[in-house]
C-alpha cells in the first residue's frame, strides 16, 4: 500500500509540473486561451537571400472572378520561372508560430539584375511586354515601360481597371526602372458565378527577383486602399538576421506586453498594438525567431518556404501595421537590425505565474512529504528528516 501511494502522488507531482515551461521572466502555461490578431488584410512573406528576393503573395476577390485583377511591382525583371505557386499551408503555419497570444491556465539563375534593361526593343515611351502565361488558375503578364501613362493605358485596355490618378505611383516605380507582374484570374477556372459576395481566397503565389535589399512595394496599394478606411498589413521577413524597417517613413517597435493580469487578452493586446505603432504609424514587431534547421520551425513550414539553404540559419521577423492611405507614402525597405535579439510578445500572466508557482510548490511538498516520512517510519534515521527539511525550504523560496 505504501508503494501505491507513492506511485500516486509521483503521478500527481508530474502531471502538475507537466502544466507549463520556464521562460525568460516566469512561468508560462501552455494552454492558450485568445490569439492577439488574425490575418491582415494583406500579408506577405519576404524572403531574402544571396540578393535574391522572394515575396510569396496570397489575394483574394469578393465578387466575380473578372473583378479580380493586380499588379505587383518588382525591382529587377522576374522570369517565367521566378513565379510559381507556394505552399497551400505557408501562411497559416507561420501565422501559428509567430501569432502573439496570452496564455493562460488550461533557384538559380533569377532576374536580369537591378532594372530590366535588355531584352526586347521598343520606341521610347512603349510598354515591354515579356512574357505571358498561366499559373495556378491566373494569368501572369510581365512588364515594363518608360513611361507611367503608358503603363496605366495598357492596363486599362487589358482588363485592370487602373484608377485615373495612377500615373504618378506608377511613375515612382518606373522611374526607379522596376518592372511589374500583372495577375488576373484565369477565365477558365471554376467559380461561384451567383455569389456576388463570396470571398474566395486564391492559392498563393511567389515571386523571385534580384534585389539590392529587401523590399515591400507598399506604396502601389494606395491605389486599392480607401482614403478613410484603415488597412492592415501582416509581413513575414526571413533573412540570415533580425530585420527592421530602414531609413524612410516607417520605424519599428516591439510590442510591450508587460503587465496583463490575465483576461481580455485582444483588448490588452490592441491597445499596446497602437502604442507600438506609434505617430505617424510605423510597424510593430511582435515576433523575431530564429531557426538552424531543427525547432521552432517545423520540417513542413522549412519545405514550404523558397530557401535556397535548407540546412542554413534563418530567421524570421513578424511585423504588422495599420495604415490610411495617406500613410503608404514609401515602399517599405528592410535592413538587418542593430541586434539579432529574438522577441515573442506572447505572455503569460502575472496572476496566473504565481498561482502555478503556488500549485508546484504544494504539489513538491505533498509528494517529498509522504516519501520522507515513509523513510523515516522504515530506518529512523536523522538524516532523512534534515534532506526532507532542506528540499522544504527550497520548495518555498
Amino acid at each position: 500500500m505504501k508503494y501505491k501511494v507513492h506511485t500516486i502522488c509521483a503521478g500527481l507531482f508530474v502531471m502538475l509540473l507537466s502544466r507549463g515551461v520556464w521562460g525568460d521572466g516566469g512561468f508560462f502555461p501552455v494552454v492558450e486561451t485568445a490569439t492577439a490578431v488574425e490575418s491582415g488584410d494583406q500579408r506577405a512573406i519576404l524572403v531574402y537571400e544571396d540578393g535574391i528576393e522572394t515575396v510569396i503573395l496570397q489575394t483574394a476577390y469578393t465578387g466575380a472572378q473578372a473583378d479580380f485583377a493586380w499588379v505587383l511591382p518588382t525591382p529587377a525583371r522576374a522570369r517565367r520561372a521566378d513565379i510559381k505557386p507556394a505552399g497551400s499551408r505557408v501562411f497559416d503555419d507561420l501565422h501559428w508560430l509567430t501569432v502573439p497570444r496570452g496564455m493562460t491556465n488550461g533557384s538559380t539563375g533569377l532576374g536580369c539584375g537591378v532594372g530590366c534593361g535588355g531584352g526586347a526593343s521598343s520606341a521610347p515611351g512603349a510598354v515591354n511586354v515579356w512574357d505571358q502565361f498561366t499559373v495556378a488558375g491566373q494569368d501572369v503578364v510581365i512588364l515594363s515601360a518608360d513611361a507611367s501613362a503608358n503603363l496605366g493605358g495598357w492596363l486599362n485596355e487589358n482588363g485592370y481597371r487602373v484608377p485615373a490618378n495612377a500615373n504618378e505611383v506608377l511613375q515612382s516605380y518606373v522611374a526607379r526602372n522596376w518592372c511589374f507582374v500583372a495577375i488576373k484570374l484565369h477565365a477558365a477556372q471554376d467559380h461561384d458565378s451567383s455569389g456576388g459576395g463570396r470571398r474566395t481566397e486564391l492559392a498563393p503565389l511567389q515571386v523571385s527577383s534580384p534585389a539590392e535589399q529587401p523590399v515591400f512595394p507598399l506604396r502601389i496599394s494606395t491605389l486599392s486602399s480607401s482614403p478613410s478606411n484603415e488597412t492592415s498589413v501582416l509581413l513575414y521577413v526571413i533573412a540570415a538576421h533580425r530585420m527592421a524597417t530602414a531609413a524612410g517613413a516607417y520605424r519599428t517597435r516591439e510590442v510591450n506586453t508587460r503587465g496583463w493580469n490575465g483576461t481580455d487578452f485582444r483588448s490588452f493586446y490592441a491597445a499596446r498594438y497602437r502604442q507600438a505603432l506609434g505617430s505617424p504609424p510605423g510597424f510593430a514587431v511582435e515576433y523575431v525567431g530564429r531557426s538552424d534547421g531543427t525547432q521552432p520551425w517545423s520540417s513542413e513550414l522549412r519545405s514550404a518556404l523558397p530557401l535556397r539553404h535548407p540546412e542554413g540559419s534563418y530567421y524570421v521577423t513578424r511585423l504588422r501595421t495599420s495604415l490610411l492611405q495617406g500613410d503608404m507614402s514609401e515602399d517599405v525597405v528592410f535592413a538587418p537590425a542593430a541586434a539579432d535579439t529574438e522577441f515573442n510578445a506572447s505572455v503569460g500572466s502575472v496572476a496566473v505565474a504565481v498561482l502555478d508557482q503556488a500549485r508546484l510548490k504544494v504539489s513538491g511538498i505533498v509528494f517529498l512529504g509522504v516519501l520522507a516520512s515513509t523513510y523515516a517510519r522504515r530506518r529512523k534515521g536523522w538524516w532523512q528528516r534534515a534532506l526532507l527539511a532542506a528540499f522544504l525550504a527550497l520548495l518555498l523560496l
